[in-house]
């Protein structure tokens, strides 16, 4: 256990009383009245931080900008350092908009928790997940925050040193908004919103004044990225043909106008620049951008170049420059720890990306560095496993030579708990034999429980890759749930039932994949009687285990909308399961002479997709 830390207010610069009393709610942190065991000082050095321990004593040095929160979790873990770190904000992007919107006692405690490991700012992805005046369908049943939330987080979050900022879209990605028909007249196509449309500037002028009355903060990101089809929709109708170029440049001046008027100043994400300057769409800087667009790059623009899967330094090197070109500014850089298309957060996936990021920014002097964390496909992960990973990646940020151990330390000291028993269900996300070790070579458990168990779709696609990726999947399985076995109560800060019972889950779904399916190769009948009585009913129980585990982490970190997402696709893959039942009996029985799912051996590519959409059905209407 950590130990239990007494600092005096009369010793204490009073700036950081609001921070040590905030802290203690979150770790043993007690006020005294004489002399204690923790005391600061200041240094001259801003990015500095220094702890030292003497007689029992931890004194805390700082400079401006120093993570005071990570000195006292330092103190915690009475571990003596020196850190001079080369970036002014560390911080993480929390999405808030697949469905899971944390509820604002999670987040308070989040933010705790971001303050001892160093973190400075947090923004918050949005879209359309906060409540605005005059706009019923804005936000409507997704659990968006109230203005009155939204202070009450960041009040919070200024007592810890931590600055809020929102993290909206103001061009694409807007389809939360757009399947309200109420939107229709703004809608050019797919998520992208009608540029040049008054009425749209007036939804866009109302949604940044929201976010410059909640939040101090005179930072706003605005999104801008992926606007596929930009003017190729109902704008095209409108307008005819017109180069893309022009729209988004005008769009952006519009909008950069308005954060003026506002105090603001706005980030968005660079990529439609170097899409729209390639012919295949492509976020790379292998075409040049027109001098014409770099000179009409609205005064006062921050980029924020994003990149999570590379793993090589001069990819990231080269789009740092080519992105610091566009307007002749050092880019913020937005990393990511892998959370999304997983059940458990991905260590080494996002160890193998953020290495070389952190090595190119250092050389390309960026002095903003933030990890995303997405929650793409029905944010199904256990968003409090991502703090292990955390850990590691402030440790990197914060010295020139990251060390895993002196990260655990932290973790430990944080939690009371195992870092490497949190990290470890990240395995979970298994690599592809013969392939680059990528976020894209990597087959998650939701590509098996996702995946229909009449159809089969990614067990063929398996079978194509290695006939024995299924039993490799299923050692994995075994090896974290005996792993798990005796930790399974343990829950600070990721639930570890929850991973215990996605392998358990994904491990009975493959065993029956392929126990149907030898068993049907061969017409074995007395075979097929074992699966209707024993590997179907253990696949159902299993699955609800999992939705039940799920349902549980979920109370405990976000609003009950968006539950429905997964809870409905548990309910659907347990329905299947007994639809596979149901087929078999049927065919045992006499009633019909083949089921016409199990006979297809489809000749596919090797190809791994891990979205439910894709894996569900054959047809496509979800």
């Amino acid at each position: 256990m950590s130990r239990v830390l007494f600092w005096n207010p009369a010793e204490t610069p009073a700036e950081l009383h609001p921070l040590l009393r905030n802290l203690a709610e979150e770790v043993p942190l007690r006020e005294c009245g004489g002399a204690g065991n923790l005391r600061f000082e200041p240094l001259p050095q801003a990015r500095r931080l220094r702890v030292t321990i003497r007689d029992g004593v931890a004194v805390v040095g700082g400079g401006a900008r120093c993570g005071w929160g990570r000195g006292v979790a330092y103190a915690l873990a009475g571990v003596e350092v020196e850190e001079n770190s080369d970036f002014d904000t560390f911080s993480i992007l929390l999405d808030c908009t697949r469905g899971a919107v944390m509820t604002v006692a999670h987040l308070r405690r989040w933010l705790r928790r971001l303050a001892l490991f160093g973190c400075n700012m947090v923004m918050l992805y949005v879209k359309d997940a906060y409540l605005l005046e005059g706009e019923p369908y804005f936000g409507c049943m997704r659990g968006a925050y109230t203005r009155e939330e939204l202070r009450e987080i960041d009040a919070c979050a200024r007592e810890l040193g931590i600055e809020m900022v929102a993290s909206i879209q103001t061009l694409g990605h807007l389809e939360p908004l757009m399947r309200w028909s109420a939107y229709a007249p703004i809608h050019d196509t797919g998520g992208v919103i009608l540029a040049e449309e008054p009425a749209s500037l007036r939804l866009l002028e109302k949604m940044i004044s929201f976010w410059s009355e909640v939040f101090p903060s005179r930072r706003i990101h605005l999104g801008m990225d992926e606007a596929h089809g930009l003017g190729r929709g109902r704008y095209l109708s409108l307008h005819g043909y017109v180069d893309p170029f022009r729209i988004y440049l005008g769009h952006l001046n519009a909008l950069t106008a308005i954060c003026r008027e506002r105090g603001l100043k706005p980030i968005i994400w660079p990529d439609m620049f170097f899409r729209l300057a390639n012919p295949e769409g492509r976020y790379d800087a292998s075409k040049p951008i027109p001098e014409a667009v770099r000179r009409a790059i609205p005064e006062g623009i921050e980029f924020s170049h994003w990149d999570y899967t590379s793993t090589r330094q001069e990819s990231y090197e080269t789009m740092l420059q080519a992105t610091a070109a566009l307007n002749g500014k050092t880019p913020f850089m937005a990393s990511g720890i892998w959370t999304w298309k997983r059940f458990w957060t991905d260590f080494d996936t996002t160890r193998a990306a953020v290495e070389p990021c952190i090595a190119a920014c250092r050389k390309c002097g960026v002095r903003e560095i933030n990890f995303t964390l997405w929650g793409d496909d029905g944010a199904y992960c256990e968003f409090d496993s991502m703090f292990a990973t955390l850990a590691w990646c402030a440790d990197c940020v914060q010295n020139p030579a990251g060390s895993e151990a002196r990260a655990a330390k932290l973790f430990e000291a944080v939690f009371e708990s195992s870092y490497e028993l949190q990290k470890f269900p990240g395995r979970l996300a298994v690599e592809l034999p013969g392939r680059p070790d990528s976020s894209w070579n990597r087959i998650t458990p939701a590509a098996v429980l996702w995946d229909d168990p009449l159809m089969a779709i990614n067990y063929h696609e398996m079978n194509r890759i290695d006939p024995e990726l299924p039993e490799r999947l299923c050692r994995r399985c075994r090896e974290i749930m005996e792993y798990l076995a005796g930790h399974r109560g343990e829950s600070a800060p990721g639930r570890l039932d929850y991973a215990w019972c996605v392998a358990d889950a994904a491990f009975r779904r493959i065993q029956l994949n392929r126990a149907v399916r030898n068993a049907w190769r061969a017409r074995d009948r007395v075979r097929l009687e074992m699966v209707l009585a024993e590997d179907i009913p253990a696949a159902i129980a299993a699955m609800e285990r999992l939705a039940a585990a799920f349902r549980r982490q979920w109370f405990r970190s976000f609003k009950s909308y968006g539950l429905e997402i997964d809870q409905n696709r548990f309910a659907a893959s347990q329905e299947r399961l007994r639809e596979l039942a149901r087929r078999l009996r049927e065919f045992l029985d006499g009633c019909c002479s083949t089921i016409d799912e199990l006979e297809q051996n489809p000749e596919f590519s090797g190809e791994i997709l891990n979205c439910y959409s894709q894996l569900a059905t054959g047809s496509w209407f979800l």
